[in-house]
């Protein structure tokens, strides 16, 4: 099996045609708007954590579970922090987003990748930036008490 980044028709094959290449584009942008209408009706962020957190913590995918067992290692220590869990990355959900970041005293986005695709995203989307990174990209996943130690050192 081959693959390439070129356009193709909707059998699959490759076409260099410029007009069937706009119609292509297109009808996968429709798809998006009508995904983004349809998930309107489902979770696409979840808050986890008290309101009056001392800061709040961006992440999505596989960080939700080093990001849970730091809150509570935290919680111990009397450190309130909230984590919004950002379930869907696109369509981006903006105005949640947005809503979470303007109640945050501080933000701090957790990733596991070098460039902060998630601190892009919300610069793109929202034309704003994080308080704080906490990256980690060195094929293992965070570690929670490390994890509790890197959030308490930008507090």
């Amino acid at each position: 099996m081959r693959t390439n980044a070129d356009e193709h028709n909707e059998l699959g094959y490759t076409t260099e045609d410029p007009t069937l290449t706009t119609k292509m584009v297109d009808k996968r942008f429709k798809k998006l708007e009508a995904l983004t209408k349809e998930l309107e009706n489902y979770e696409t962020t979840k808050l986890y954590g008290p309101e009056d957190a001392e800061a709040t913590i961006l992440g999505w995918g596989s960080t939700k579970g080093p990001i849970r067992e730091a809150m509570k290692l935290l919680s111990k220590e009397g450190i309130k922090i909230n984590y919004l869990q950002i379930i869907y990355l696109t369509p981006f959900p903006v105005a949640k987003v947005q809503k979470r970041m303007k109640k945050a005293k501080k933000t701090i986005v957790v990733e596991n990748n070098k460039t902060s695709q998630l601190t892009s995203l919300i610069r793109e989307h929202l034309l704003t930036t994080v308080d704080h990174k906490i990256l980690k990209y060195d094929g293992r996943p965070f570690n929670p008490e490390a994890l509790s130690q890197k959030i308490k050192e930008v507090l």
